[in-house]
C-alpha cells in the first residue's frame, strides 16, 4: 500500500524490494569499511588510558619516595620501600619491576639534595596502536619521573 492509501502494482513492489536489497549490501560493504578503523580509534583510546594512569602511578610513587626523603635524609632503603609500596598494584604494576634511584648530594650551605627517579617498563596490552617512534620496545614502554627534594 502507498502512503496515498491506493494500492501498488507488482512491478512496483519488485522494484522497491530490489533497491532495499542494495542498500542492505551498501551497508555491509561500509561497516567493512569503517569498522578496523573505529576498532583501531578504540584500542588506542584502551591503551593510552593504561598508559597515563601507569604515568600518573609512577609519578605519584617518585612523589612519595620526595616526601620519605624530606622525613628521613640519607636513608635509601627506607625511600625505596615507600616507592615499592605505592607501586604495588596488582595486576598492572609489580613492585618488583620498579627501578628505583636514588641520589642524596650535599648542599655547600649543609642540607642535602635528594633526587628520587622511578622507571617502569609499562607493558602494552595493545602494542600495535602505540606507534614505535614514543621509545621503548614493541611490547614495553618504559615510563620514568623524577623528584628532586631541597
Amino acid at each position: 500500500m502507498r502512503s496515498d492509501g491506493r494500492f501498488m502494482r507488482k512491478s512496483e513492489h519488485l522494484a522497491r524490494k530490489r533497491s532495499s536489497r542494495r542498500k542492505s549490501g551498501s551497508q555491509l560493504v561500509e561497516l567493512a569499511l569503517v569498522l578496523p578503523i573505529l576498532l583501531i580509534v578504540l584500542f588506542g583510546i584502551i591503551q593510552y588510558s593504561l598508559l597515563f594512569w601507569g604515568y600518573v602511578t609512577i609519578r605519584t610513587a617518585s612523589a612519595i619516595g620526595g616526601r620519605q626523603a624530606i622525613i628521613s635524609p640519607g636513608n635509601t632503603n627506607l625511600i625505596k620501600s615507600a616507592v615499592w609500596g605505592a607501586v604495588n598494584i596488582p595486576p598492572l604494576l609489580q613492585s618488583n619491576q620498579v627501578l628505583v634511584i636514588v641520589n642524596a648530594v650535599p648542599n655547600p650551605s649543609g642540607t642535602l639534595i635528594t633526587s628520587v627517579k622511578v622507571s617502569y617498563p609499562f607493558p602494552l596490552f595493545i602494542p600495535f596502536v602505540v606507534p614505535p617512534f614514543i621509545g621503548g620496545h614493541a611490547t614495553n614502554k618504559t615510563i620514568a619521573a623524577t623528584t628532586v627534594v631541597q
